[in-house]
């Protein structure tokens, strides 16, 4: 019983939030649809203007070389993979040191086309 009031109580909160939202005046809501079309577009601006850093696959590789594993890596559209089963695919196959060496390449690249 005490888990059906429970319930009951926040079916019922959640319909006066949801009635309490939808009452606004029209103007209200076309002047809050604006302003989140606005913030949505600076955040796709903001979004587009940070440079890839690749900390993450950084820290794998440097992890690799420091446990000495010997893996092999691919690297296509901008996915690394890290080759577990024999490899059929037509990617180019790097290691460790290699992968590292294109990413340092891939960001003096990025650094570039950012001052043109």
């Amino acid at each position: 019983m005490k888990s059906l009031m429970t319930g009951l109580f926040f079916l019922i909160i959640s319909y006066i939030i949801v009635r309490k939202t939808f009452s606004n005046d029209n103007n209200e809501i076309e002047e809050n649809l604006k302003n989140f079309n606005t913030n949505k577009k600076m955040e796709t601006k903001t979004q587009q203007k940070t440079k890839r850093t690749y900390k993450g696959i950084k820290s794998v590789l440097n992890f690799h070389i420091k446990k000495n594993l010997r893996t092999l890596w691919t690297y296509k559209d901008d996915n690394f993979t890290c080759i577990y089963e024999p490899y059929e695919g037509n990617e180019r196959i790097y290691t460790v040191n290699q992968m590292l060496k294109l990413i340092d390449g891939l960001i003096l690249e990025e650094n570039k086309n950012d001052k043109t």
